[in-house]
């Protein structure tokens, strides 16, 4: 489905797996809170360590020479990794990349799938999860942000 987010290579497999159930529980099953739970479900696993770290791999495809990059996005960083372990890089070859824990940019903390370690859970929640089923929850009428706060604010009244 062109346009559709879970077709984008630089979509991690749980950020596509997340946003496939969301439409599923909101479309077939017309459940929004179980939308909203399966989401919450997710986004704890990835801060517990629970989700695979092959579930976290991003495939993205080079367009031009490694050379032509001006900045150092993760796949940038992780394909002049491998030019430097002695893998031949070219334009068109599909890069994959865990974002891991650490300091640094993401690009310094992308890692080929068998030198990571660990994911960065905040990484996955915010630039993954969040952004893939924000906008479906937007289209059908429910404030994600709210939808998932932890605690709702009381209102002075509820005490009167």
């Amino acid at each position: 489905m062109q346009g559709f987010d879970s077709s984008r290579r630089n979509l991690s497999t749980i950020a596509k797996e997340t946003q496939e159930k969301v439409l599923y529980y909101l479309l077939k099953e017309k459940n929004a809170l179980a939308a909203v739970n399966y989401v919450k479900q997710v986004i704890d696993d990835l801060k517990n360590g629970r989700v695979p770290l092959r579930k976290t791999i991003i495939y993205t495809q080079l367009q031009k020479d490694l050379s032509k990059y001006e900045t150092n996005a993760p796949h940038v960083a992780v394909a002049k990794n491998m030019q430097k372990q002695g893998f031949p890089v070219n334009p068109g070859l599909i890069i994959k990349y865990i974002v891991g824990k650490g300091e640094g940019t993401i690009g310094e903390k992308a890692k080929l799938p068998n030198e990571a370690e660990a994911y960065d859970s905040e990484y996955y929640i915010e630039n993954q999860i969040i952004p893939a089923v924000d906008k479906i929850f937007e289209a059908a009428g429910i404030d994600f942000v709210k939808a998932t706060a932890e605690k709702e604010q009381v209102s002075l009244k509820e005490f009167i």
